[in-house]
């Protein structure tokens, strides 16, 4: 595995420990499987079996824990949570939608590499039924 997805799934284990929350308890919400969770978190498991953490893993941290910042889930950069920025009310609110916006933007990504998954696979069923000249 690379470097980025090490730290990345580093920060998802260290933020899930934090939050006191399993990878049972989180394969429940219904997005992952246990085992799929397992693949993409685990240091213990076969180099075949390894798995980078996936979008779907991110963005089902992000739903379950608004408040957790994406550009630190993501990058590190920052403070993992956004109460842990608040000064002022002023702060924790332009903090929240800092959060928020973090969030959408990730959402919006996500769509967006969706929709060209979508036009890829189009793409490549028209390569393969166009006749050989």
């Amino acid at each position: 595995m690379n470097n980025y997805n090490e730290g990345l799934k580093a920060r998802i284990n260290t933020l899930m420990r934090e939050r006191r929350i399993s990878r049972n308890k989180l394969a429940g919400e219904g997005v992952l499987s246990q085992k799929a969770i397992n693949n993409q978190l685990s240091d213990n498991i076969n180099d075949r079996d390894k798995a980078p953490v996936s979008m779907e893993l991110v963005m089902l941290l992000l739903d379950k824990f608004p408040d957790v910042s994406a550009e630190w889930l993501l990058k590190g950069v920052g403070q993992s949570s956004m109460q842990n920025v608040v000064v002022g009310e002023q702060n924790m609110s332009n903090a929240q939608n800092s959060a928020i916006n973090d969030t959408e933007s990730v959402r919006a990504l996500v769509a967006q590499l969706a929709e060209k998954d979508k036009q890829i696979y189009r793409l490549m069923d028209m390569i393969s039924k166009k006749p050989i000249e």
